[in-house]
C-alpha cells in the first residue's frame, strides 16, 4: 500500500514539475501550508471562544441545578409544571421552526 501511495504523489509531483516548473510547485506546496496553519489558527481561537462559553454555561447550569434541586426538596418548585412548561416551550419554538 505504501509503494502505491509513492508511486501516486511521484507521478503527481512530476506531471505539476513539467508543467509549472520545481520552483511552483514549491511555492504552491509553501502556500497551501501557509492557509493550512491560518485556518487552524482560526478554529483553535474558535475553541478558546467555546471553551470559555462553556465553562460560564457550565457554572450557570450547575447553579441553576442546585436551585431547583433545593426549590423541589423545599415544594417551592413543582416538578411536575416544570416539565410541562418545558414541554410547551419547546412545542412553541418548533412550531415556529417549522
Amino acid at each position: 500500500m505504501a509503494a502505491v501511495v509513492y508511486e501516486l504523489v511521484k507521478s503527481l509531483l512530476e506531471l505539476l514539475a513539467s508543467h509549472v516548473g520545481v520552483e511552483g510547485v514549491a511555492i504552491g506546496g509553501l502556500a497551501a501550508v501557509v492557509v493550512g496553519l491560518w485556518y487552524l489558527r482560526e478554529a483553535a481561537d474558535a475553541f478558546v471562544v467555546l471553551a470559555r462559553y462553556s465553562r460560564v454555561l457550565s457554572l450557570i447550569g450547575f447553579v441553576v441545578l442546585v436551585l431547583a434541586v433545593v426549590g423541589t426538596y423545599s415544594g417551592v418548585v413543582d416538578v411536575g409544571s416544570a416539565v410541562s412548561a418545558v414541554g410547551q416551550f419547546v412545542n412553541r419554538v418548533s412550531e415556529v421552526l417549522h
